[in-house]
C-alpha cells in the first residue's frame, strides 16, 4: 500500500499543478431488520456508522489522475465479536490515462471488501452475488490498455485485465475464491480512408478454485472494416477459437477441449434521428458454438434517448432463447429518469449455460434550492437454460432518498431500503431498513 501511495503521488507531481483533494465525512445512523438476509428474519440491528473517503484528481491537456481511499467505522447492537462491528468496507480506486498526438495509455486499479449480505456488485465473474451469506467479500481488478498509432496508417492496441475475488468467514459452499486474467492485441492497417484490416489474437485463464475448474481460452482472428458509404459501415472477423477445461466429475478429474472457427459479421447505419444497429456472432465457448444474433435502433428525442435491442441466442447445450434490452434517459425540468434492461448470455462457474438479466431504474428530482430526492429500482436474474437444474434465482433492491441543506457545508440525508432474494432451490429472503446521515466535502488543493 505504501508503494502505491508513493506511486500515486509520483504522477500527482507530474501534473505541474492543477492537483484537487477531497475528503468526505458522513455520520449516520442504520436500522436493518434482517441485516444479514437471512431466510428466517434474524434479529434487527441499530448500526451508526462514521465514513471517510479521500480524494485526489488532477486533469491536464494530455493526463488526468483520480485516487480514492475510503473506508467505514461500523458499531452495531450485537455481539461485539461480530464482523459488522470494527474497521469495514476498505475501497481504493485508482485511474490514470494519458494521451499524445498519435498514442494513449489508461490504467485502473480497484479494490472493494464488502459484507457478502450487503454485496450487489455486478459480478463479471460469475453468478455468485446472487448467493446470501455471512463473511466478507474481497474483489480486486486490474486493467490496463496501450493505444499506438490511433491516427496512422499502421496502429497496434494491447489491453489486458486481471480479476480476483476471495471470500472469508463464510459457511456456503458456492462462495469461492475466482481468479480470472486476460489479454488482447490487435494490429490495425489502414488500406485507405475507407477500408482497415486487423489482426488479433486473445488469451483468458479463468480458475474457480471452489469447483476445481480451470479454463484456458485463446484465439486468432482477422477483420475488415469497410466504409460503404457516408452513412453505412459494415465488418466481418473471422478466426479460430479454443478452450481448455480442466474439472472434476463426480470426484474424478476430466480434460475436455473445445474448438473451432468463430465468425463475426456487423453493421451500422446512420439514420436522421440515430442508428440502425445489426450484429452476428459465432464462437466456441466452454459448452462448444454459441451463436448469438441482435438488432438495436437507437433514438435522439428531444430532451433524452432511447435505445432498443432484440436478438437470439442458441447454443450446442442448449435450444434458442430471446435477448431483450432497452436503454432510456430524459431529462426533466427539475430532474432526470433513466431506464436500462438487459439480456446477455454467459456461462457459471460450473459450465452451465445461463441468460443474465438486468434492470435498474432511476429517478430524480430537484424540490427546492436547498433540497432533492431519488428513488431506484434495480433487478438481476440468472436463468439457467437447462431447467432441470432448477437454481433460477434474482434480487430486487429498491431505495428513496431526501437530501436537504443544513448549512452551506454540511447536508442531511435519509431514506429507505428494501431488498429480496428469490431462489429455486431456497427460501425467500428480504430485509428493510431505514438511515439517516450528516454528509460534508472538505476541498482543498495541497
Amino acid at each position: 500500500m505504501t508503494a502505491l501511495l508513493c506511486s500515486c503521488a509520483a504522477m500527482a507531481g507530474a501534473q505541474q499543478g492543477g492537483l484537487q483533494a477531497t475528503l468526505d465525512v458522513s455520520q449516520s445512523l442504520d436500522w436493518d431488520d434482517n441485516p444479514d438476509l437471512v431466510a428466517t428474519g434474524g434479529e434487527g440491528e441499530l448500526i451508526a456508522r462514521t465514513g471517510l473517503t479521500f480524494g485526489l484528481s488532477s486533469v491536464t491537456a494530455r493526463d488526468r489522475l483520480r485516487l480514492s481511499l475510503g473506508t467505514q467505522l461500523e458499531f452495531g447492537d450485537r455481539d461485539a465479536l461480530d464482523n459488522n462491528t470494527g474497521l469495514n468496507d476498505p475501497n481504493l480506486g485508482l485511474f490514470y490515462d494519458r494521451s499524445a498526438r498519435n498514442a494513449a495509455f489508461d490504467f485502473g486499479l480497484t479494490y472493494r471488501e464488502s459484507e457478502v449480505s450487503d454485496s450487489i456488485i455486478q459480478d463479471e465473474l460469475t453468478d455468485q452475488d446472487l448467493i446470501i451469506d455471512n463473511g466478507t467479500r474481497a474483489d480486486t481488478r486490474l486493467n490496463f490498455g496501450l493505444d499506438l498509432g490511433t491516427d496512422a496508417p499502421f496502429g497496434i492496441s494491447l489491453s489486458g485485465f486481471v480479476r480476483n475475488r476471495e471470500f472469508s468467514n463464510t459457511t456456503n459452499p458456492d462462495l469461492f475464491d475466482v481468479d480470472d486474467q486476460g489479454a488482447e492485441v490487435t494490429a490495425r492497417f489502414r488500406i485507405d480512408p475507407r477500408i482497415t484490416a486487423t489482426l488479433g489474437a486473445n488469451w483468458r485463464d479463468f480458475d474457480a478454485e471452489g469447483e476445481q475448474t480451470d479454463r484456458l481460452t485463446t484465439g486468432f482472428d482477422a477483420g475488415l472494416q469497410l466504409a460503404v458509404n457516408r452513412r453505412l459501415d459494415v465488418g466481418i472477423t473471422l478466426g479460430s477459437d479454443r478452450v481448455e477445461i480442466d474439472e472434476f466429475v463426480s470426484g474424478v478429474p476430466v480434460r475436455r477441449v473445445e474448438s473451432g472457427t468463430s465468425l463475426g459479421l456487423s453493421a451500422d447505419l446512420d439514420m436522421t434521428n440515430g442508428a440502425l444497429t445489426a450484429d452476428l456472432q459465432s464462437d466456441i465457448e466452454e459448452n462448444g458454438r454459441r451463436t448469438t444474433l441482435r438488432f438495436g435502433r437507437s433514438i435522439a428525442l428531444p430532451g433524452g434517448d432511447l435505445s432498443l435491442s432484440a436478438g437470439l441466442v442458441e447454443s450446442e447445450s442448449q435450444d434458442l432463447a430471446p435477448l431483450f434490452g432497452v436503454n432510456y434517459s430524459h431529462e426533466l425540468p427539475r430532474g432526470s429518469l433513466a431506464l436500462a434492461f438487459r439480456q446477455d448470455p454467459g456461462t457459471s462457474t460450473d459450465s452451465e449455460e445461463v441468460v443474465n438479466t438486468r434492470l435498474s431504474v432511476n429517478y430524480s428530482e430537484t424540490i427546492n434550492s436547498v433540497s432533492s430526492w431519488n428513488a431506484g429500482l434495480s433487478l438481476r436474474d440468472v436463468n439457467f437454460l437447462n431447467d432441470a437444474l432448477s437454481e433460477d434465482s434474482r434480487r430486487i433492491d429498491l431505495n428513496a432518498t431526501y437530501r436537504r441543506d443544513l448549512t452551506r457545508d454540511w447536508d442531511i440525508v435519509s431514506g429507505v431500503r428494501h431488498s429480496r432474494v428469490i431462489s429455486d432451490d431456497e427460501a425467500d429472503r428480504s430485509s428493510n431498513s431505514l438511515f439517516v446521515s450528516i454528509e460534508r466535502r472538505f476541498s482543498f488543493r495541497p
